[in-house]
């Protein structure tokens, strides 16, 4: 029996192994990612199946170098209007970048001169780019709803890399009504500061240089956790608050948001640490001085605050906060020259940056021997 057993058992794997091979789709591996939650990527024989979730809908690619291939059980978008499949040619060679953050991703990749076109000059704080767009190398297109489609047609591009926002500045249901290739990205909902930075591989699939991304966002791994690994675990946290209010409402992220993880991989306290929802938090000024009047640290993420006075100028009641009086307060503006800001685009391919500002800031007067002056700090400026 056992002879006979093993006879069928052979049997059964020979002739599986034989359907798969005709049919030619057979997944290789399934990519888990490190920290990205919201796209997925799988190998096939002959393409790679790629998959983002943004706004309620799926969006489904699928990459291939040679012939189209003829994936088996893809329906499309019949009867489904939440589902969005597409049909890419790898490696792409002409790219418009609705998104200042993929801007650097593409330089990370040595893949500017495939750049041919961007929203606006004024949305990027890329120097690169922003002389190319001045020699007349790079287009501008306009934004979300106002985006000049004969342009886009002009330029032919084989992929539009777009952030889905929602609103008036999302394109992508205009670019999909053309029939344009659309790459939609959903970075900037990822609660970790490196699965914002994970999208690196979303977009190197697209160029087929997947190695050459492992290998850049491996490197940013590295040195974010070098840095983490300097926070003493034994002392007490500073206590960190942020932002300003603005008419009647102070907004805040929340605990789960991808900031105060990073707050607390700089050895920060956060007062609304535990409020783990979705989204921002909403208080109005009193509710914010009751938890934060004896804060140590007060970050600000607010355009035109240079100085101690200019926060006054706003309310003079920000007096009261204990980090005003103590004069630690810091703004991430310190490489914004009116041009955009670096802190956004820049930073999230570069969140080690971020986080070796905020060690700096967090830590000056404790652990630190030599903390960094704003002339060291990649983008927190110490306002006076």
């Amino acid at each position: 029996m056992d002879k006979k057993f093993k006879t069928i058992a052979f049997v059964i794997i020979f002739i599986f192994l034989c359907i798969s091979c005709k049919q030619g789709n057979t997944i290789k591996a399934v990519n888990e990612n490190i920290y990205a939650k919201n796209f997925s990527y799988s190998d096939h024989k002959n393409y790679i199946e790629v998959c983002a979730n943004a706004g309620g809908s799926e969006y489904i690619w699928y990459l291939y170098r040679d012939e189209k291939p003829s994936v088996e059980g893809d329906k499309g978008t019949i009867g489904d209007r939440n589902r969005i499949v597409q049909y890419v040619k790898i490696p792409v060679q002409r790219i418009i970048s609705l998104s200042a953050e993929n801007i650097f991703f593409l330089e990370s990749l040595n893949s500017l001169d495939k750049l041919k076109a961007i929203d606006l000059a004024r949305n990027s704080s890329n120097k690169k780019v922003k002389e190319l767009v001045r020699e007349g190398s790079i287009a501008q297109t306009g934004e979300g709803r106002d985006i000049d489609i004969e342009m886009v047609y002009s330029i032919n591009p084989d992929l539009i890399i777009t952030p889905w926002t929602g609103g008036d500045y999302d394109s992508t249901g205009l670019l999909l009504k053309h029939g344009f290739p659309v790459a939609v990205t959903a970075g900037w909902l990822e609660s970790h500061p490196l699965g914002r930075t994970e999208w690196l591989i979303f977009l190197s699939l697209f160029l087929d240089v997947e190695d050459d991304g492992k290998n850049i966002l491996n490197d940013t791994v590295s040195r974010y956790n070098s840095l983490k690994e300097k926070v003493p675990l034994n002392q007490k946290k500073p206590v960190v608050f942020l932002n300003m209010i603005h008419g009647d409402s102070w907004n805040i992220p929340s605990g789960g948001s991808y900031f105060a993880i990073m707050l607390e991989h700089a050895g920060a306290a956060y007062p609304w640490a535990d409020i783990k929802r979705d989204g921002s938090l909403f208080y109005d000024f009193e509710e914010i001085y009751t938890v934060a009047n004896n804060a140590d640290i007060w970050l600000l993420n607010t355009q035109g605050i240079k100085t101690l006075k200019d926060i006054l100028n706003r309310d003079k009641r920000y007096s009261l906060f204990k980090a005003f009086q103590s004069k630690r307060i810091y703004n991430n503006d310190l490489m914004d020259k009116g041009t955009g800001n670096p802190y956004w685009d820049e930073g999230t391919a570069y969140p080690d940056r971020i986080l070796s500002d905020l060690i700096n800031i967090v830590h000056y007067s404790s652990f630190l021997s030599n903390p960094k002056s704003d002339n060291e700090k990649y983008y927190f400026r110490h306002l006076e």
